[in-house]
């Protein structure tokens, strides 16, 4: 942090310990406010105490969220399958750089430990989930049987090998192996979807049949506030923020999390946006492919009912989380001021702050009248 920074501006409208430590690294001024001088100065100008009380329930309420999705998400970056994914990717960039500059002895054994480590990849998908294997498999037969044309056991068998084939051939590998691990892996995300924990494995890897992986760019825009969606993102790989149609900044989503689940249920318009703040893989499910799932069940319309009515519940107990945030915060300033009060508070005439003084975003509305109250 720099100078015109500022920092414990929330420790001064909620209870709570600290949850971080401030060590200075060169010698600092800094003023400091107490909270006892804010809660007494909010007193003359309820404009602004309901402004800091807002600031202080959206920080509960977020808080709240983060802790929540982080006891969902699931660690994939340890998964044993993610090493596939990350070596696929690098051979696959290897081989291409190899082609490029017509190496093509390099580009040979590239490939073929391409081939292999897709083959090994493939090995360790679950029996049920065998189906996977296809596209993977179809992709590496036909780059070892281009291999074999053009290479054999020895030397090029063409005079002049196509290696644009042998790059193409790499890239359909590694995209087909890349989806086949990322599909595992989302398999284990959906058992920590709360609207999804009762239901039985097979309805689960029918919503893996349905689910598609795509590859997002760094700063991309997965998801725009205000508009139509009914697609379900479940991150495989990378980290997204989410950002209000004001500007606010939410927080960020990180592998193992998912988000827009919203859209596949209703048709209410988005309420975010999420931008990519790395590469991202994502798995998705759209509406037309859960309700596909539940057309191919006997029990498709009372499943229906279930997933809706937890996904219900799970709304309602985060709403009445905030609430139940907004009415301790807003006691917690009411009884604060009472004891204050009570104690014959100090006339605050005569305090004012020095003209470089920077203000909190939650204070930056307050006007001067207000500000001189503020001991600094």
């Amino acid at each position: 942090m720099g100078e015109g920074e500022c920092f414990g501006e929330i420790a001064v409208l909620i209870e709570g310990k600290r949850t971080a430590s401030i060590v200075a690294e060169t010698y600092v001024e800094a003023y400091e406010l107490s909270k006892e001088a804010l809660v007494a100065a909010l007193e003359h100008y309820p404009e602004q105490k309901k402004a800091l009380v807002r600031v202080g329930e959206e920080r509960l309420i977020n808080d709240m969220k983060k802790a929540r999705k982080a006891a969902r998400a699931v660690q994939l970056p340890d998964h044993p399958m993610d090493e596939y994914a990350r070596r696929v990717k690098v051979v696959a960039e290897l081989v291409a750089e190899a082609v490029s500059e017509r190496r093509a002895g390099e580009a040979h054994e590239r490939a073929k430990e391409l081939v292999a480590i897709a083959g090994a990849a493939m090995a360790q998908v679950p029996e049920r989930l065998s189906w996977l294997r296809g596209a993977t498999g179809t992709a590496r037969n036909q780059l070892r049987a281009l291999l074999e044309s053009i290479f054999g056991d020895g030397p090029p068998k063409r005079k002049r090998p196509d290696l644009d084939e042998v790059a193409s051939g790499c890239t359909e590998l590694a995209q087909a192996a890349r989806a086949m691990v990322f599909t595992v892996e989302m398999g284990e995300c959906l058992l920590r979807v709360p609207f999804l924990a009762k239901t039985d494995e097979a309805f689960r890897d029918a919503l893996l049949r349905e689910s598609t992986v795509h590859d997002y760019d760094d700063n991309a825009k997965l998801i725009n506030a205000g508009e139509a969606g009914h697609e379900l993102f479940f991150l495989v790989d990378g980290a997204v923020e989410v950002i209000l149609p004001n500007g606010a900044r939410v927080g960020n989503l990180v592998t193992g999390e998912y988000f827009g689940e919203n859209g596949v249920f209703s048709d209410a318009l988005r309420t975010a946006s999420v931008w990519a703040i790395t590469p991202v893989t994502a798995a998705v499910l759209t509406r037309d492919g859960l309700e596909r799932v539940f057309a191919a069940r006997a029990d498709g319309e009372a499943l229906r009912a279930s997933i809706v009515e937890q996904h219900d519940n799970e709304t309602k107990t985060i709403e009445f989380e905030r609430l139940s945030l907004r009415r301790r915060f807003k006691e917690s300033l009411r009884v604060l001021a009472a004891e204050i009060w009570a104690r014959s508070l100090r006339s605050f005439r005569g305090w004012s702050r020095p003209s470089s003084q920077t203000w909190p975003d939650s204070m930056a509305g307050c006007s001067r009248p207000f500000r001189k109250f503020v001991r600094v």
